[in-house]
């Protein structure tokens, strides 16, 4: 095989195939081990081993076998490598899978962390609305009660707490409350007041 590659003197003449084809005016320009690469009048050719007219094999000593032989180790040669680069497009294809659904993964995770963040944004923002509220009420009310709150002592505690409720909301009776609740009972209010004190504490009575 080694001297079927070494420079080969040749000549111009015509080449017929076995297939038929012609090659006009042709000369060898190389000899390698599966044909012959040739120039003829209308450009440049390889003719295959198989194609070569008798003469021509038997001029440049080749063996049908061992080019068939040699020929099949390189098929499976390059079926091998294309095999291998199949296994590696196949490894490739699944991992560019692989990141996609990481990227999905990730993606879809960063979404309900996003929702879940807004969720726990927007409860703690109703949360402390609804506190706010309920403190503005409760001061509401204990603004809108302190003439009852400061006249709970009084002897008419009591009729001024049904002026605050009622009339409260007015401004002027909350003021009318707020002045009754301020002013010093008369004499007469504390006398009673004083008494039904002392009833209340004698033990007669509770008997009764």
């Amino acid at each position: 095989m080694l001297a079927l590659l070494l420079p080969t003197a040749s000549f111009a003449t015509d080449i017929v195939t076995t297939k038929g084809d012609l090659y006009k005016n042709a000369e060898v320009t190389a000899v390698e081990w599966d044909g012959l690469r040739i120039t003829h009048s209308a450009g440049v050719a390889k003719i295959p081993v198989e194609e070569l007219p008798q003469d021509l094999r038997t001029k440049y000593r080749y063996d049908l076998n061992a080019v068939a032989t040699a020929r099949k180790k390189q098929e499976d040669a390059q079926r091998v490598i294309a095999a291998a680069h199949q296994r590696e497009a196949e490894l490739e294809a699944a991992r560019a899978e692989e990141r996609r659904r990481n990227e999905v993964a990730a993606k879809r995770a960063a979404e309900e962390k996003r929702a879940r963040d807004e969720w726990i944004q927007e409860t703690t923002t109703e949360i402390g609305q609804v506190l706010l509220y309920l403190l503005i009420v409760g001061l509401g009310l204990l603004f809108y009660f302190i003439p009852s709150i400061v006249g709970k002592h009084k002897t008419n505690a009591g009729a001024i707490f049904v002026l605050n409720l009622f009339l409260g909301w007015t401004f002027l009776g909350w003021v009318l409350a707020l002045v009754w609740a301020c002013t010093k009972d008369s004499a007469m209010d504390t006398l009673a007041r004083n008494r039904l004190e002392h009833l209340d504490d004698d033990p007669i009575r509770r008997i009764k």
